[in-house]
């Protein structure tokens, strides 16, 4: 019987604390993405199964009226 594969879009979302006195928006930003994963394991693409899964690596920070959004805890 024929073998058919079936594409699907996922979208996910990935947030990093991390301790900084910086108010400038730029340096926490960069601060960020230094600690955020680069990609997904072996496991998590489906490498050796009938399936895969891909991650182009590319962390788009949130932005909510013209500025990333960064919040404090407790906020």
């Amino acid at each position: 019987m024929p073998k058919k594969t079936v594409l699907f879009n996922q979208t996910i979302g990935i947030s990093v604390t991390v301790e900084t006195d910086s108010t400038d928006q730029e340096e926490i930003l960069e601060q960020a993405l230094e600690e955020a994963p680069g990609s997904i394991c072996a496991q998590c693409s489906g490498w050796g199964q009938s399936w895969s899964r891909t991650d182009d690596g590319e962390l788009e920070p949130g932005v909510f009226k013209g500025k990333y959004e960064i919040y404090e805890e407790g906020e």
